[in-house]
């Protein structure tokens, strides 16, 4: 029986195995657009990136700055994923979970992506886990209060496209 548990990722051969959903959710926009006012420049929507930093704290350009570096930027898989598949999600939820997230999920990320000691600037998250998740969650939280209203408007966009997708699996195994 496949799995019928949400996934992030799979391996391409398990493709079959699994049933498959777009969920439209504000996690991958509130995250890219926290990495894109620290300096990303993933190609969001001038507006929305302008939105986010007028909720902005001065010293949230500092929490965000290892997300939007462009030496190659990531973040760590714990702390940029949206568990609510809901329009608009429970955000404040969500942000409370990283905030609250044990550090060893963190440092465990962080090493696993860069490895041990991590590189600047993680370097200095890494010895501060606790102190940069409760900030860092308190960034995003200004951010999606930036880019809340117009993330909100843009939904019926979203659910079309995943309307889309849901289309294409069904079309592709028939060959249509």
């Amino acid at each position: 029986m496949p799995s019928q548990e949400p996934v992030a990722s799979l391996p391409v051969d398990e493709l079959e195995r699994h049933r498959l959903r777009v969920a439209v959710s504000p996690g991958p926009s509130l995250f890219t657009l926290a990495a894109e006012v620290a300096g990303a420049g993933r190609g969001s929507p001038a507006e929305w990136i302008a939105a986010a930093r007028a909720e902005l704290e001065p010293s949230d350009m500092a929490v965000l700055g290892p997300i939007g570096g462009r030496w190659g930027s990531f973040n760590p898989a714990c702390v940029a994923t949206f568990g609510s598949t809901e329009p608009a999600g429970d955000v404040a939820a969500e942000l409370e979970r990283i905030a609250t997230l044990p550090e060893e999920e963190l440092l465990e990320d962080l090493e696993f992506a860069c490895g041990s000691p991590p590189p600047p600037p993680w370097d200095a998250v890494a010895r501060r886990p606790r102190h940069w998740l409760v900030l860092y969650a308190r960034a995003l939280n200004r951010v999606w209060r930036g880019v809340r209203e117009p993330w909100l408007a843009a939904s019926a966009l979203f659910d079309r496209e995943a309307e889309l997708w849901r289309r294409r699996r069904i079309a592709a195994p028939s060959g249509i």
